[in-house]
């Protein structure tokens, strides 16, 4: 990974941490609507570039043999075995990065955003 992507990376992580802590604190309720049309914006974003990486991966288990791409759609963590034993791609670590990073900054979000909005309608 290059030191741009890191640097880019460790600013994404840095604002989805920020506006993780705006939310726990009631920062929300001076906002308005804006912050929260963030978080969905996050939300999507990182769900799209989650299920485009794993679309890439499903297609190259397919390519590699049917088999595979079955075990890929249906036996549990075998979709992250073959990702990190068989795959093989100039692009192979930005690929399972973007599909697992994606998929762990739209469950960090998406808990902020609920815990958010429960906290503002019941005293948590």
């Amino acid at each position: 990974m290059s030191t741009r992507t890191g640097v880019i990376l460790f600013i994404a992580f840095a604002v989805v941490w920020i506006l993780g802590l705006i939310a726990i604190n009631g920062g929300f309720a001076g906002a308005g609507i804006i912050v929260p049309i963030l978080l969905i914006i996050i939300i999507a974003a990182s769900g799209l570039a989650s299920i485009i990486c794993r679309l890439i991966l499903m297609f190259a288990a397919f390519r590699n043999d049917i088999t595979t791409g079955l075990l890929f759609l249906f036996v549990p963590f075998y979709s992250l075995y073959f990702a990190l034993t068989q795959y093989r791609d100039p692009n192979r670590e930005m690929i399972i990065a973007c599909w697992l990073g994606g998929s762990a900054v739209m469950a960090i979000v998406i808990f902020i955003f609920y815990y958010s909005l429960l906290s503002n309608m019941f005293i948590l």
